[in-house]
């Protein structure tokens, strides 16, 4: 039986989705944003920031449940790889 993540809350969405762009190509967390934004075609949408925190929270959840990994090999200050 499927296990139920309804209360994981917007981030479960956001990760759903998120998880279709990640195996479609890897990025970088704001590369990742910038083609989540792409896809909702005018539908509102968060504040930058907002959306910013949601796909930090969306891309740990699924980096927790191991649907997703980082990418290995980035520099010292660079951003996550997924």
């Amino acid at each position: 039986m499927a296990e139920s993540h309804a209360s994981d809350g917007p981030e479960s969405l956001v990760g759903s989705a998120l998880l279709g762009i990640v195996i479609e190509h890897p990025g970088y967390p704001f590369e990742l944003a910038k083609r989540y934004e792409r896809t909702r075609h005018g539908a509102p949408s968060p504040s930058r920031r907002s959306l910013s925190s949601l796909i930090e929270a969306a891309l740990a959840m699924l980096a927790s449940r191991s649907l997703i990994k980082e990418i290995p090999g980035r520099p010292v200050g660079q951003p996550t790889r997924y």
